[in-house]
């Protein structure tokens, strides 16, 4: 689940205005005893929900019990899961138990990139629920060590775990930076692997308190084209994500009414010493941690010296091969991150975003043997994975082998209904197949999920080419109906070429239909009626 944004951080002041704040519930214990990483995963289990959808083709999520009012619970989640699960979606409690939410808020909006992604589901149920201890997100600085914890979609077909039947996730890492002027409030990053479902679900600090609310996934550092111009992949994964600091929530509280008083903030000092972990690195991990926080600020050279470091240390340290290999690409050091994320897979064969990112150089470097084998090694290990279908469908259209690349595309959509390059790209396979009624079919499913954005260059294409198919079937009324439209779009977003290219289609679609081409053409020297799409 995701709004189709995937990098952010620290959220602007927020304004709380002249309303007055409920008082909460504050407690500051004298000192804490540093916790275990299995207690803290106790804690979560016990604070983090699911967030179900009663709507099939909906997506889920995970949210944080924050507030308890007798038999009345807030959880708090993220804005786009309470948009994704739609109407009537109910809360899932670790003990398995289901709950219809009797009122969902959002506390922003997801038009405005300023208001962070937040919002706060309630329920009520007569067993016990223990809520969430909320910390100071101000102290989760560079190198703090961070646990996020929610339930993810995994697997396809009849071994896809969706909706009740998702398992928790429980994901340590480390901060890596805290970016201010953040999209939608995701200012807190780190390396914790998480998958699509976890969004809302809860971040912890080492003491055992939620300090930030996950939503956000992977950022990019390169992308590649297919043959026909598509993104092969919107990113090389890095492994960092992003959440927002509860702080954020904590300022805004009183928009939730009397529940805002019944919110437990600890505010005593972390047991983690994150600062030495930065600037006196001892362990393998402190430098593995230290090379992170050095690649965020784009200290390249730093970064690499701090991996190596830790390899020197620990031979057999995965992720310190893993991330000098993301370093080194976006260097430019192909050949340097190829063997680097070898390195990382022959310490750890599970390791699925090396795997991803190597496949994803070897696709660029158009070794498609090489690149189907560590897509499928993703999909073998995550077959959720959309971007790894896609992908591997881009090498295999390097091979040529049509049927395979409309099979991989053609998964893509079962996992995704609305991922639209993919539409895009089966349509285009399917009309070098001869099944043109398939690929009209796909370019207007793809015209249906855009919708009439202008500035979307994937509707104008897909208007285009569907134009161009139909009339070759015959339709030509339905084809001078698409390029007109396509035309008007190509003139807004100024693609001059391809805009000049419909308007040679319409006037001699025009001619031979027997109307006015409309719109009036730029220059109408070329000769139309060509075969192809764009």
């Amino acid at each position: 689940m995701s709004i189709d944004f995937y990098r952010y951080n620290i959220l602007p002041s927020l304004l709380v205005g002249t309303t007055t704040i409920a008082a909460i519930v504050s407690f500051y214990p004298a000192a804490m005893a540093a916790k275990s990483p299995q207690e803290i995963a106790q804690i979560a289990n016990l604070i983090t929900v699911q967030v179900n959808t009663s709507i099939p083709g909906k997506g889920s999520g995970s949210g944080v019990i924050i507030a308890k009012n007798g038999n009345n619970y807030t959880v708090l989640t993220a804005n786009h899961v309470q948009r994704d699960v739609g109407e009537n979606p109910t809360i899932r409690t670790y003990d398995g138990n289901s709950y219809p939410v009797t009122n969902m808020q959002s506390l922003g909006s997801l038009e405005n990139e300023k208001d962070p992604d937040l919002a706060v589901l309630t329920f009520t149920a007569a067993s016990n629920y223990q809520p969430a201890t909320v910390g100071n997100s101000d102290q989760a600085v560079l190198g703090s060590q961070i646990f996020v914890f929610g339930y993810p979609v995994q697997g396809v077909g009849e071994d896809r775990k969706i909706g009740a039947d998702r398992d928790s996730e429980f994901s340590p890492g480390y901060i890596t930076s805290r970016r201010s002027g953040a999209k939608y409030g995701y200012a807190i990053r780190y390396n914790a692997v998480t998958l699509g479902g976890m969004s809302g679900g809860s971040v912890l600090d080492v003491d055992g308190r939620v300090i930030g609310i996950h939503g956000l996934g992977d950022q990019d550092l390169g992308k590649g084209v297919t043959e026909s111009g598509q993104d092969v992949s919107v990113k090389i994964k890095t492994g960092f994500n992003s959440a927002i600091p509860i702080n954020a929530f904590v300022a805004m509280r009183s928009k939730i009414g009397k529940n805002a008083e019944n919110i437990a903030i600890n505010n005593t000092a972390s047991t983690d010493n994150a600062a030495a972990r930065i600037t006196n690195p001892q362990s393998t991990t402190d430098f593995v941690v230290a090379g992170l926080v050095q690649t965020e600020k784009g200290n390249n050279s730093a970064a690499v010296k701090h991996y190596t470091e830790a390899i020197s240390r620990d031979a057999n340290n995965a992720e310190a091969y893993y991330q000098r290999a993301n370093t080194r690409y976006s260097q430019g050091d192909d050949t340097g991150a190829v063997e680097d994320y070898t390195e990382a897979i022959n310490r750890n064969p599970n390791y699925v975003t090396a795997y991803f990112n190597r496949g994803f150089i070897r696709l660029n470097q158009k070794d498609s043997k090489g690149a189907i084998e560590d897509f499928s090694s993703v999909i073998r290990l995550d077959p959720n994975d959309v971007l790894a279908y896609y992908n591997r469908a881009a090498a295999r259209s390097q091979q040529q082998d049509k049927e395979g690349t409309i099979a991989d595309y053609s998964q893509v959509i079962s996992i995704d209904s609305n991922y639209v390059p993919a539409y895009m790209e089966r349509a285009r396979f399917r009309n070098s197949l001869g099944d043109r009624k398939g690929a009209i079919e796909d370019y207007t499913v793809a015209i249906g999920i855009v919708g009439n954005d202008p500035s979307s260059s994937n509707h104008a294409i897909a208007k285009y080419n569907r134009g161009i198919l139909r009339r070759n079937l015959g339709d030509r009324q339905g084809a001078l109906e698409d390029l007109q439209s396509a035309a008007t779009l190509f003139e807004q977003q100024k693609e001059t070429a391809y805009y000049q290219k419909a308007m040679d289609e319409i006037k001699w679609l025009s001619r031979e239909i027997g109307v006015p081409s409309n719109p009036s053409p730029v220059n109408n020297s070329n000769q139309g009626g060509t075969e192809g799409g764009i």
